[in-house]
């Protein structure tokens, strides 16, 4: 029988996002993908998110501050933000609400059913938001290490992205393929670094 812990700190691309939970983090089906994401640091944090588990709030008006399509919107709050996550269902209600600070450092994460731990609220916001703050950026690409530096390949889907990683598989350690889907890069004083994502 595993342990029940409630609190989770991940390091994504270079960022330290520590999750406090209502909810034990066993029960989310996507936790082995964050296996390699998993920071023992405790001190410093770049964003602290609650998760709860309940019906998300709504905003007392519907002025968006930032609607890019349909499956999020941004609202600002007399202290931040909220951000509605994903389409409505049959009854018109969101799945997922994010109430965050207004430098987005800490937030609180509504969901009604919870399944998934990273899907939506850590790639499709935070670590975007992150990222465009601290000069990067996630590119479409698969990505690895060769020879001790980064290398990125773009392209849309059916591309040969993940055929491409398979090629390199048998000339590099497991560790060096990053990802085929998602990299996250930023640049570091004058150089660009790349980075794997869960996702």
């Amino acid at each position: 029988m595993k342990k029940s812990f409630y609190r989770l700190t991940l390091d994504i691309a270079g960022f330290i996002i520590r999750i406090d939970s209502e909810i034990d983090f066993n029960r989310f089906k996507d936790l082995d993908k964050l296996a390699g994401f998993v920071s023992e640091e405790n001190k410093h944090f770049d964003c602290c998110l609650t998760l709860k588990s309940c019906r998300p709030p709504l905003p007392s008006k519907k002025k968006y501050h930032f609607n890019p399509a349909d499956n999020w919107k941004i609202f600002k709050t007399n202290n931040g933000f909220l951000v509605e996550v994903g389409v409505p269902d049959k009854l018109g209600e969101i799945n997922e609400v994010i109430e965050f600070n207004a430098d987005y450092t800490r937030g609180t994460v509504y969901r009604k059913k919870i399944f998934e731990l990273s899907r939506y609220f850590l790639d499709q916001f935070i670590i975007i938001n992150l990222l465009s703050r601290h000069q990067g950026f996630i590119l479409h690409a698969c990505g690895l290490v060769w020879n001790g530096k980064g290398l990125v390949f773009c392209g849309r889907s059916g591309a040969g992205k993940s055929t491409l990683l398979k090629l390199f598989s048998s000339e590099v350690s497991s560790e060096a393929l990053l990802n085929d889907d998602r990299i996250a890069v930023r640049e570091y004083g004058r150089q660009w670094k790349i980075f794997g994502t869960p996702w």
